[in-house]
């Protein structure tokens, strides 16, 4: 038996010949989990409107492949090049991040910025867009692990513990899959919630409408332009023990809903 393809098509208004591009740069040590889940969601959008609404190329400092965390190499298109002026940016973070963050990555965000272009960071990136100096005065957000050591780095930037945030034209995640929830809004602003809901389903992520500013999930200043979502994909709970060596003390849990079991698995 053959089996079909029974997608259905979103249609929306965008155009085919004028997809928005985004770079992401992968550093070294980067986080495959919070680098693939944006490339996907953008991929899965394309497949779903049935059309090229996305682009995008992967940089390096030096041109030269970049192994993740996990030890897989990826090749990239290009080195740090001059971007289009309507590119987005996306630091893609990981472990060391302080050691990966070299001066020739830090002037090339400034520069891009300084022409006008959208700056994101995934997992730990946000070291890097603050260390950049282009996240002072803005809310942020980076994996929990690194919350305190960032927060004393950067007392300039206002660090939250939101599994996003948009602020203007940067953009921060807390690193695993919530580059989801991020790409899940961009996708939404861009062309709907009807086409971001077909993405999570694809994704079978629970989203529950975080599109809608009166949502429990998602909140909008009054008086600025920043977006944050409540952290409700995951559970915080205090271990008065387990952790206090470590001075955690609300580290982030998977929800049981969320968690799949497999025979012979624990």
């Amino acid at each position: 038996m053959n089996f079909r393809d029974e997608k259905v098509v979103i249609d929306i208004a965008a155009p085919d010949n004028s997809p928005r591009r985004f770079a992401f740069l992968l550093m070294k040590d980067f986080t495959l989990l919070s680098f693939a889940s944006a490339v996907d969601a953008l991929r899965i959008a394309n497949r779903m409107s049935d059309k090229t609404i996305y682009s995008w190329l992967f940089l390096s400092e030096d041109g030269n492949p970049v192994a993740c965390s996990a030890g897989t190499s990826f090749n990239v298109d290009d080195n740090l090049i001059d971007l289009h002026r309507d590119d987005t940016i996306m630091v893609c973070g990981g472990m060391n991040i302080s050691e990966t963050t070299t001066k020739p990555i830090l002037n090339w965000i400034r520069k891009e910025t300084r022409r006008g272009l959208k700056v994101g960071g995934l997992c730990t990136a946000a070291f890097t867009l603050a260390k950049a100096g282009i996240l002072d005065g803005k809310r942020a957000t980076t994996h929990w692990e690194n919350q305190d050591s960032f927060s004393e780095e950067f007392a300039e930037v206002d660090l939250t513990k939101s599994v996003f945030i948009i602020d203007g034209n940067r953009m921060t995640t807390a690193g695993g899959t919530s580059s989801i929830d991020l790409f899940l809004k961009i996708i939404a602003d861009d062309h709907g919630e009807e086409l971001a809901n077909a993405v999570a389903d694809q994704m079978f992520f629970q989203n529950q409408n975080i599109f809608y500013e009166n949502n429990d999930r998602l909140k909008q200043s009054s008086s600025s332009s920043v977006i944050q979502t409540q952290n409700t994909f995951f559970q915080r709970k205090q271990y008065e023990n387990k952790f206090e060596k470590n001075k955690i003390e609300v580290p982030f849990v998977p929800n049981p809903a969320m968690v799949v079991s497999s025979p012979g698995l624990p």
